[in-house]
């Protein structure tokens, strides 16, 4: 991946109302970037702590997974802790955008209030557990998305189970702690619909002033739904959000316990930052073509020629490959590149939604940033300023990037392998289940800008 994409993070297009061309870039050498302040010998610590504080927090985080991680492997391996997809809570949040209503917080206010009429006691707490709970899931049943709050609801539950049933857990805990635990916990009954009596309690009068905002962001948002349904119908087995916690938690545990590879992983990225002080921009910009830049995507598409041909982009994946495969998958479970392998593919699916979803942007989001108190004429600047034509270019570009560069960690620098058929073959199959579940296959879904570059900055960063 190239450095390219902070030109999506920063901004896209070329917009009329940034000049850089009188900015002299030929001479620009970044081996005057003093770099020395990265240290990355303190992150190494975690390979090997030896500081008394910093190394008793690592052990103990290490105690804890040592104690909890058969079970916890068993529940995010179970099918219904991977059957939620980020698909079903945002088609959830849309659901709750387009209904939200003044009466819901006074539902759940009521609900608390009633609650809390005397003096705390064990058993109130645990009644108004239960009666909160149950107005949120009367709440959420009344939406018209009840496959999805099912799936919701199955993940907790196996959850609950798990906080519940576990030996090991429950004496991580002070013996005077766990009854306060375990009473809130199982009293929560996601099957039990509470309403409470009503009352227009003052404290929703703020709901006064959110309806509004919601009002004026329903267009785009549900127009941003749009897209991105289009893009991700019969996909949803890339959006599992139980498959993205096994894959942290397995990455965590990895760099925790395989002291080998969490050094190899530490001295790499340490040389990776010294490289970067050697990169000489003029050994890929024409001087004669320098006044022609006129934008941020001018700027950041040299860096980006920049990484590519000082072999940065490659090592930085070889880095991430060699990390990974050198981690034992538990019985049953795909090998962690797998995952990276399914996170490429999710960011190259985002990519190619991005121009669609610009446009979009570009023609509703006009009444939200008016409402924010921006003049017109910023509006129409901001507006201008995305261009069709450089979102289409750079979303082609991320995509190729994404796929190449997935392609080549699975194969060791090769486009196709074995191993990599076998991974595409896989994906298929969750993607044809996870369709196949009530609910999916169609609808709509949006995703964050914010996770979807923490995402594929991730991937190729980390």
């Amino acid at each position: 991946m190239r450095l390219s994409a902070f030109a999506f993070l920063f901004g896209i297009g070329k917009s009329q109302e940034i000049d850089l061309s009188g900015i002299d870039l030929s001479g620009i050498d970044l081996s005057g970037i003093d770099l020395s302040g990265i240290d990355l010998s303190q992150v190494g610590e975690i390979c090997e702590p030896t500081d008394g504080d910093f190394k008793s927090t690592i052990d103990g985080i290490k105690d804890v997974i040592g104690k909890i991680d058969g079970p916890l492997t068993t529940l995010m391996m179970n099918p219904d802790f991977v059957a939620l997809t980020l698909i079903d809570t945002m088609k959830i949040a849309e659901a709750i955008i387009k209904n939200l209503d003044k009466s819901w917080c006074n539902k759940v206010l009521s609900a608390i209030n009633v609650g809390l009429q005397s003096e705390v006691t064990m058993q109130q707490i645990k009644d108004l557990t239960r009666d909160l709970v149950g107005t949120i899931m009367s709440i959420l049943r009344s939406l018209g998305v009840n496959p999805q709050v099912g799936r919701l609801v199955a993940m907790a539950e196996l959850e609950k189970e798990f906080v519940l049933g576990n030996a090991d857990l429950k004496g991580l805990f002070p013996d005077d702690f766990w009854p306060t635990i375990e009473g809130i916990v199982s009293s929560i009954d996601f099957n039990y619909e509470y309403t409470a009596s009503t009352a227009n309690l003052d404290e929703c009068g703020v709901m006064d002033e959110i309806l509004p905002w919601v009002e004026t962001a329903k267009p785009l948002v549900v127009g941003l739904i749009s897209d991105f349904n289009d893009a991700f119908r019969g996909k949803e087995g890339l959006l599992s959000i139980g498959n993205m916690a096994f894959f942290d938690y397995r990455l965590a545990k990895h760099l925790l316990f395989n002291k080998s590879a969490c050094q190899k992983l530490i001295d790499g990225a340490s040389g990776l930052v010294a490289e970067i002080e050697n990169v000489d921009l003029t050994s890929i910009i024409d001087p004669e073509a320098v006044s022609g830049i006129s934008g941020i995507t001018d700027i950041a598409g040299i860096f980006a020629r920049a990484a590519s041909e000082n072999s940065m982009t490659s090592d930085m994946i070889k880095l991430i490959g060699d990390f990974v495969k050198s981690e034992t998958p538990p019985n049953g479970a795909m090998p962690l590149n797998y995952d990276i392998h399914k996170m490429s593919q999710m960011g190259k699916t985002m990519m190619e939604a991005a121009p669609k979803m610009m446009m979009t942007v570009k023609t509703k989001a006009g009444p939200i940033i008016e409402k924010a108190g921006i003049p017109q004429d910023q509006i129409n600047a901001i507006m201008d300023a995305i261009k069709e034509e450089d979102v289409k270019s750079f979303a082609a570009e991320m995509s190729a990037e994404l796929e190449k560069s997935s392609n080549g960690m699975i194969c060791g620098g090769q486009t196709t392998c074995a191993e990599l058929t076998t991974f595409q073959a896989q994906v298929a199959k969750e993607n044809v289940e996870a369709a196949a579940l009530p609910g999916n296959g169609s609808g709509r879904t949006v995703l964050s800008f914010g996770a979807t570059f923490l995402t594929i900055i991730s991937l190729i960063y980390a």
